[in-house]
């Protein structure tokens, strides 16, 4: 099929542009890397400068001392393409620069609204994401991932803080209740092995999942309580994947979120939308995150529409990625792991699904 060709060549050339920076890039979130950080007064500075420096609608960062990176996410990203590509040899070098890079951070200072991160720390979405992709590659490329994996799992289990029904913090100096971080680690340790945790984990969402399917992106702070397209996808995957996993039990909360996003989610020529009510931005890594959570449902058709909006909207002639659209503007910035990586993800999710019988 001509769209499928497209996706094949748009994913070769994606990740072809991966290789060739060293999988290293720049993040909209790695403002603080700046020796004008050190200078700035507080957490409210902090996020107004990544802000700020994020929204530019082209990237400043070389004139602002910040250099390129290497973030793990973006090697586990680009590790499930290799499984798809089924391309060993590319997959057990992504394999030696995670291990190089771990334990699972980004790496680079963050702000959020309600905590800092030092460059480096272990979260609990970057660890879920190498966890799945080096069990993908353990179970379709024959490599041999089992002790990473092992290591991997053990050391967020250690370090993260839980809540005593079993919530994972999302990093091992926070103690919120993110829902997407929290399901997306025990969607990767209930295939890792960590059955117990787990279910424990995934049960403390699942009890707070609203009448209408949807889940605020957090629980207990005002600031949280957003919802959100690619969050609200995250949680999609994670359900899919504790069904697949642990059983049926997760069928019918799955059901409900999927009914959720995408009566909520979507918008005109069903792109989705940035928030609930909120069309613009239309934003590469929301896209992706689309395209591949319909894969992930079996949704074919509609995940191909997305992965062609996706080569569309954002990629250039050689397969490189930009940011944002607005009502206006057009941000081209390439960001490696927000939009380079997921977007070579996405159309890897999308033809892997389409060669299912």
């Amino acid at each position: 099929m001509p769209a499928y060709e497209n996706l094949e060549a748009g994913l070769i050339k994606a990740i072809r542009s991966l290789e060739a920076e060293g999988y290293r890039g720049y993040d909209p979130y790695d403002a603080l890397l700046s020796p004008i950080a050190k200078i700035l007064p507080g957490p409210k500075a902090r996020l107004l400068f990544t802000h700020a420096i994020r929204k530019i609608p082209f990237n400043i960062r070389p004139l602002l001392g910040i250099g390129k990176t290497l973030n793990p996410k973006t090697l586990a990203l680009s590790l499930s393409v290799y499984s798809v590509l089924r391309e060993k040899e590319r997959a057990s070098e992504v394999i030696s620069l995670l291990e190089r890079t771990f334990p699972w951070g980004y790496p680079f200072p963050w702000q959020s609204r309600a905590f800092f991160v030092p460059a480096g720390t272990p979260t609990a979405v970057n660890t879920a994401f190498v966890l799945h992709a080096l069990m993908d590659a353990g179970e379709e490329l024959g490599l041999d991932t089992k002790c990473l994996v092992q290591k991997g799992a053990e050391n967020i289990l250690s370090c993260l803080n839980r809540s005593p029904d079993g919530f994972f913090s999302y990093t091992p100096l926070d103690n919120y209740r993110i829902h997407n971080a929290n399901l997306l680690l025990a969607s990767a340790l209930a295939r890792a092995g960590f059955r117990e945790e787990a279910i424990s984990a995934a049960g403390a969402s699942l009890k707070l999942q609203r009448p209408n399917g949807s889940w605020p992106y957090g629980e207990g702070q005002r600031m949280f309580s957003y919802i959100d397209n690619f969050h609200t996808g995250f949680v999609i995957l994670a359900l899919s994947l504790l069904r697949r996993t642990l059983g049926e039990e997760f069928a019918e909360p799955l059901e409900r979120a999927v009914d959720f996003y995408e009566r909520n989610l979507f918008g005109p020529r069903g792109l989705p939308l940035w928030r609930v009510g909120k069309r613009y931005p239309l934003d590469v890594h929301v896209l992706a995150v689309a395209a591949g959570v319909m894969a992930e449902l079996g949704k074919t058709e509609r995940a191909l529409e997305l992965a062609l909006s996706l080569i569309g909207f954002f990629m250039d002639r050689r397969g490189r990625f930009g940011y944002q659209r607005g009502r206006f503007i057009y941000n081209r910035t390439r960001y490696t792991r927000w939009g380079q990586a997921w977007g070579a993800w996405a159309l890897a999710k999308v033809i892997k699904q389409k060669r299912q019988p």
